[in-house]
């Protein structure tokens, strides 16, 4: 450990003693950067960046017309589909309606579905209760079912 302390120092007291040795005339002057004329470079650049703002202008123009033209094609597509499903809707009532009057029931026919139940004899009741057991539910799954 006291080895370690003797070398830090050592390196501290050597790296001190080098900077008062280096004058700082001793070291090489720094040369000027060498300067690019100006006026030959001037008009060149500028040139330059009025192609460069022009074929940024046309880029962004073309950029919004194919922009508006993707959105006016996607709005016309809209309309037809639109169009469509109001078509498809118009279809579907109609049919809803047709079934309707089909399924109601005319006075005719509750007529035919009434059963007088005076010319029904003892015979046609049993075989009603007989029906009734057999094409109804099970016994099990009726309410009230204590088997």
């Amino acid at each position: 450990m006291e080895n370690l302390i003797f070398l830090v120092i050592a390196g501290l007291v050597s790296m001190l003693f080098n900077r008062m040795k280096k004058d700082p005339s001793d070291q090489e002057p720094r040369s000027p950067r060498p300067q690019r004329p100006e006026s030959d470079a001037g008009p060149v650049w500028e040139e330059a960046a009025n192609d460069l703002e022009t074929a940024f202008d046309k880029g962004i123009e073309t950029i919004q017309t194919q922009g508006k033209n993707k959105f006016l094609e996607k709005q016309e597509e809209a309309r037809k589909r639109i169009s469509d499903l109001k078509s498809q809707e118009q279809v579907y009532n109609q049919r809803a309606e047709s079934v309707k009057l089909k399924t109601r029931k005319s006075p005719a026919r509750m007529k035919a579905a009434r059963v007088d139940l005076r010319n029904l004899g003892s015979d046609d009741l049993v075989k009603g209760i007989v029906l009734s057991e057999v094409l109804g539910p099970p016994r099990a799954k009726k309410r009230n079912w204590r088997g």
